[in-house]
């Protein structure tokens, strides 16, 4: 090869990139970084709008359930079934219960104040923080549920059925009647607030006699 085109090679080798290949490179790499960022964002804004549609459903079906429970509450023969509903933070005052089958249902921060819960069943549901202000809950059954924050303020409770709930933190002042009580056949495996209530309280009678 002659030297001269040796020369001119071995200079194209050894030269920088010229602009046109640096600026290449360059922009690539920015528009990589744009593209990840851009996933980024659109990733986080799928997330946000995904936890807002499951709010707005969460939202459509606990006043789908309120509307079902208050139809329901209007007539003194209807079908009072709505175990496993959940109602959250719902309001439910005065309504007629009478006989009402909540079992298992999410009652978290619902209002019953003046409500007549007269032998409804609540056994196993979610009652945190529920407002139970001035409700009969003559005869209903509480047992197996959590009340913290529960408000039984002037509520009657004339042998309703604690058995096995933990009530520490719910509020029982003024509450009337012949007070709660816990299973006739088992040890008192309640554990109560230690105000408002006299300690231990009466056993249910066999049968809510």
């Amino acid at each position: 090869m002659p030297s001269g085109l040796r020369e001119r090679l071995q200079a194209i080798s050894t030269a920088e990139p010229s602009w046109i290949v640096r600026d290449g490179v360059l922009a690539l790499v920015i528009g990589l970084m744009l593209l990840a960022g851009q996933a980024w964002l659109d990733s986080g804004r799928s997330a946000r709008q995904q936890a807002l549609d499951e709010t707005r459903a969460l939202r459509s079906e606990r006043l789908e359930n309120l509307r079902y429970v208050r139809e329901r509450s209007a007539g003194a023969d209807e079908d009072k079934n709505f175990a496993g509903l959940d109602l959250g933070e719902q309001d439910l005052q005065g309504l007629d219960l009478r006989g009402a089958d909540f079992r298992g249902a999410i009652l978290v921060g619902v209002n019953f104040s003046f409500s007549d819960l007269t032998d409804a069943d609540l056994s196993g549901a979610d009652v945190r923080r529920v407002e139970f202000f001035r409700a009969d809950l003559t005869l209903a059954d509480l047992g197996r549920t959590r009340l913290q924050g529960a408000v039984l303020h002037g509520a009657m409770l004339d042998r309703t059925d604690f058995s096995e709930s933990d009530v520490r933190g719910a509020i029982f002042i003024d509450s009337g009647g012949r007070g709660p009580c816990y299973d006739s056949q088992g040890d008192n495996s309640v554990y109560w607030p230690g105000d408002g209530i006299e300690v231990p309280p009466a056993r249910c009678p066999p049968g809510g006699a």
